[in-house]
């Protein structure tokens, strides 16, 4: 029987990526992944969630707004649970380099095209901007921040400000299927070694995409 990967999602308040990743696994996009889910404790979208869905078994929260809590809280549950993985899904603080020396590798979702936007940049900000392209990337956490080795991009056009709510729904569209995308890569230790554009609609991501990937995503969307 093939290893399952351990996965653990070091969640921020908002909770969109964990959604759609707990989603995967519970419709079997996602075949051979078991996850613990880290959490901040306040009431958010992603307990709410939790409360009414066939979530992970095993959750642990740490306390809103407290890094050292947060820092603690990921420590010990490293210990415990020996991940292969930490994927970053909203999570606000920077890691210390202390947590990049140890075996568990630590992956972030960036929700702007690097090395153009690094650092903490709201969608509005972003959206005004005199830019073409907005976009999403997935990379390695590094000792500097938002330099790590980079591991898949989607971008699509800046619509503007006054088509805003259809910027943040192709966002989360392009979000779930790169998210989703990279991580059935790690189940199946596949490796994109050749840039391989795919587009969808007004997204085109730097990688491969599964069509299971991305039905399942779109049934998902609101």
């Amino acid at each position: 029987m093939t290893k399952k990967l351990k996965l653990m999602l070091l969640c921020g308040d908002g909770g969109g990526d964990a959604i759609a990743i707990i989603k995967a696994i519970n419709a079997n996009v996602l075949k051979n992944c078991e996850i613990t889910c880290l959490l901040a404790e306040s009431e958010n979208k992603l307990l709410s969630y939790f409360k009414a869905s066939n979530a992970p078994k095993s959750i642990k929260t740490y306390k809103s707004g407290s890094k050292a809590s947060a820092l603690d809280a990921l420590q010990k549950q490293i210990d415990v649970d020996k991940p292969d993985y930490v994927f970053l899904a909203g999570f606000k603080f920077i890691l210390p380099e202390s947590f990049l020396t140890q075996s568990v590798r630590f992956i972030n979702t960036h929700h702007s095209l690097l090395p153009a936007f690094k650092g903490l940049f709201n969608k509005e900000f972003l959206v005004s901007q005199d830019i073409s392209l907005l976009g999403h990337t997935i990379h390695y956490v590094s000792k500097e921040v938002d330099e790590g080795k980079q591991i898949a991009q989607f971008a699509f056009p800046n619509f503007g400000m006054e088509n805003f709510e259809k910027i943040l729904k192709t966002y989360r569209l392009g979000a779930d299927v790169l998210n989703l995308t990279v991580l059935q890569s790690l189940e199946s230790k596949d490796s994109y070694n050749r840039p391989m554009k795919f587009s969808y609609e007004h997204l085109v991501f730097s990688l491969p995409i599964d069509e299971e990937v991305l039905n399942f995503a779109i049934s998902i969307q609101d």
